[in-house]
């Protein structure tokens, strides 16, 4: 038994792996990728199948192949892949070193928080396994841990292993770890404030952390992280090349200022001593590195025209109430996550309104140009002759990339299948009803993990597409008698069968259309 059948290792869907990020990244530097709507994807180290079984069940004429070391971890997989019916999917128990490499083709291999948690045997094999198994065209992912951001992560964690080396158990292992930091972090001497600062951050970093993502990452046997330019270098043994991160904003050392982003550039002298110059510059502890066959050619130079073969979304909202369109009149568009972007072209700014309008949806470059200038004719702003139209349209592109690289704006290569307005008997996917069963995140059909108040998470598991309106009102009041949950309206808990269900009545369209922006209800 392995300490992840003791201790399962939580099983999440993860963005940056899905075939789309990486069929997206593969197009904008000049490959032509398989399709995500019919591809072959393995995924390494797959847990009981968090990541696949939602991509399985979203792109059904795709076929999906998981393989994991924990027994107990691929009978979970193996259980909820029956339980929904997956005839796409396979997940299998096995040691890497004894997985034979002709596996494939596969278009996109996929090793997530694997390479620096296995000996360097297993590590070789990963990569020789993405070198043999993986398409002409195909995309390799692999995430690990890099220097020299982890030179202080390591520390700690050497702390953390030595003061825990004679505890039995996992969950009091995990205790101890936990307090030994908290005594450092606390403690550091005022003489040693970067001494100080680093066990605090990680103590912060690790307080979000599961029990068992610190018991199989900080306190796991093996932990090695890597140089970049170390592992290009053995990746190339195999065959592979370096592509791009799966966080494409990471590659940009123009975030760092322009007079730092020219000296790195010297330094570097080509692609991987840039990227490794960058690591030095940001302290770098983990990538997530995407890698194809040797033999493919590249376009390094990103350019707005491969923007023409993807769709384009944004949930970024103009930060002024009352947005000027009109052209040299600076406007700023803010993504959930805080990041910004300015821009005073007439044109751009037509387009970010109507990505907002119409989000959880893309669009492709030249259906979102077209209703950007409807809106622009709409507020007396057009743009007419040939010249100025071929102009504003490949400004339009570069601000679109620009915003990419920013994280104001997404850019696919697939448009999942979603439904935004609910209609009158609602469907959510059958594996977020599973996961909203269980606990309160699930797995949107973006690929993106989501948590969920009490009532919605109730609300989502009756969406089966049987219940109109009132027996999904019916549903939500046995629900909640049955579990004896508190619902509150102004401040006060509701009583009674008939408050319970006006209340619960008066805030549902609102929650369905919630799920729906969330990408949570399907046709």
């Amino acid at each position: 038994m392995t300490s992840y059948d003791e201790v399962p290792y939580p099983s999440f869907s993860y963005p940056q792996t899905h075939p789309d990020r990486l069929a997206t990244l593969a197009t904008l530097f000049g490959m032509t990728p398989p399709p995500v709507e019919r591809c072959r994807v393995l995924e390494l180290g797959c847990a009981s199948g968090g990541n696949l079984i939602p991509m399985a069940e979203a792109l059904p004429h795709s076929e999906f192949v998981g393989i994991d070391l924990s027994e107990r971890q691929i009978a979970a997989g193996q259980a909820a892949a029956s339980a929904l019916g997956l005839k796409n999917l396979t997940l299998g128990q096995a040691n890497l070193l004894h997985v034979p490499e002709g596996l494939g083709p596969f278009d996109y291999v996929l090793a997530h928080g694997l390479y620096s948690w296995v000996p360097p045997a297993v590590q070789e094999k990963l990569l020789s396994i993405c070198g043999k198994s993986l398409a002409p065209n195909g995309v390799a992912y692999v995430s690990y841990n890099t220097y020299p951001g982890w030179h202080g992560r390591a520390a700690v964690r050497d702390m953390m292993r030595f003061h825990t080396r004679h505890t039995a158990g996992p969950r009091e292992r995990v205790a101890q770890a936990r307090a030994l930091l908290a005594l450092l972090a606390e403690s550091a001497p005022p003489q040693r404030p970067a001494y100080g600062q680093l066990l605090k951050e990680e103590q912060e970093r690790l307080q979000g952390r599961l029990d068992p993502f610190l018991l199989h990452d900080q306190l796991a046997e093996v932990n090695d992280a890597a140089y970049f330019h170390d592992f290009t270098r053995r990746a190339s043994r195999h065959g592979l090349q370096y592509l791009a991160e799966a966080e494409l904003g990471t590659m940009s050392p123009q975030r760092l200022g322009p007079d730092v982003a020219a000296a790195l550039a010297r330094m570097g002298g080509d692609l991987i001593g840039r990227e490794q110059y960058l690591d030095f510059a940001t302290n770098r502890a983990f990538r997530q590195t995407l890698l194809c066959h040797q033999n493919v050619g590249l376009q390094r130079e990103l350019g707005g025209e491969a923007l023409r073969a993807l769709r384009i979304a944004s949930p970024s909202r103009c930060t002024s109430p009352q947005p000027d369109l009109r052209p040299g009149r600076p406007e700023e568009f803010r993504s959930p996550g805080g990041t910004t972007l300015g821009t005073d072209h007439a044109l751009s700014k037509a387009a970010f309104l109507h990505l907002e309008q119409v989000w959880p949806r893309g669009l492709p470059f030249d259906a979102l140009q077209a209703a950007a200038r409807a809106r622009l004719a709409g507020s007396g702003i057009a743009v007419q002759d040939e010249a100025s139209f071929a102009r504003d349209s490949k400004e339009l592109a570069e601000t679109l990339l620009q915003a990419y690289t920013a994280n104001v704006a997404e850019l696919h290569a697939h448009e999942p299948h979603v439904v935004i307005e609910p209609g009158e008997r609602p469907v959510a996917s059958g594996w977020a009803r599973l996961q909203a069963a269980e606990g309160d995140k699930v797995t949107t059909r973006r690929h993106e993990v989501v948590p969920l108040d009490e009532l919605t998470r109730h609300l989502l598991c009756l969406l089966d597409g049987s219940r109109d309106r009132e027996a999904l009102l019916d549903g939500l009041v046995q629900r909640v008698a049955e579990r004896g949950l508190v619902v509150q309206q102004h401040g006060r808990e509701v009583t009674g069968p008939l408050p319970l269900r006006a209340a619960l009545g008066e805030g549902l369209e609102t929650r369905l259309r919630g799920l729906g922006r969330s990408a949570l209800l399907v046709p």
